[in-house]
């Protein structure tokens, strides 16, 4: 037994990764206090889940951790002409940061 509650609760879906199958799930702390399955019925965006494919792939295109990206605005407008002006958390850009800092970071505009 835990001494101390948890206050967040999460969840995990592990796949594998040769087939996409699901190998488990678990969606809560303890099903008698909140039956509430945070794997199949939250409804979540993906936040920052998907940043480190996008790093990934800049390390597989020659990027290194040390490689200047430039943390500033920038503006996406789609076939339909709706505009996205993507934005990192505090609100503030950062000006040319190292990769590395990114990762850590977790920032949004050099993603």
């Amino acid at each position: 037994n835990l001494r101390q509650i948890p206050q967040v609760q999460g969840a995990l879906v592990a796949l594998d990764p040769n087939t996409g199958r699901v190998v488990a799930m678990q969606g809560g702390w303890k099903f008698d206090k909140s039956e509430f399955n945070r794997v199949t019925q939250a409804k979540r965006q993906p936040g920052s889940a998907f940043k480190p494919f996008i790093y990934l792939a800049a390390l597989d295109k020659g990027y290194t951790p040390s490689s200047i990206i430039v943390d500033a605005p920038v503006t996406f407008t789609d076939s339909a002409g709706n505009v996205w002006n993507p934005e990192n958390y505090s609100g503030e850009f950062y000006g040319p940061t190292p990769l590395r800092v990114g990762v850590e970071k977790s920032r949004n505009l050099m993603t």
